[in-house]
């Protein structure tokens, strides 16, 4: 598994330092960001609402 996560590691870094890929990724970076929190604030309430129904 390390091995794994470190050639995704690897992978990930390539890709982001070449130029081109770096220029798009910075231009819908912000769209990224809104759409993972938005998934993780689902998931929490989702985490709270069944916590607090489950009780």
């Amino acid at each position: 598994m390390t091995v794994v996560v470190f050639a995704w590691d690897t992978a990930v870094i390539f890709l982001l330092s070449t130029r081109k890929v770096r220029a798009k990724f910075t231009q819908v970076a912000y769209y990224i960001d809104k759409v993972t929190g938005a998934l993780l604030g689902v998931i929490g309430l989702t985490i709270v609402r069944k916590a607090i129904v489950d009780r």
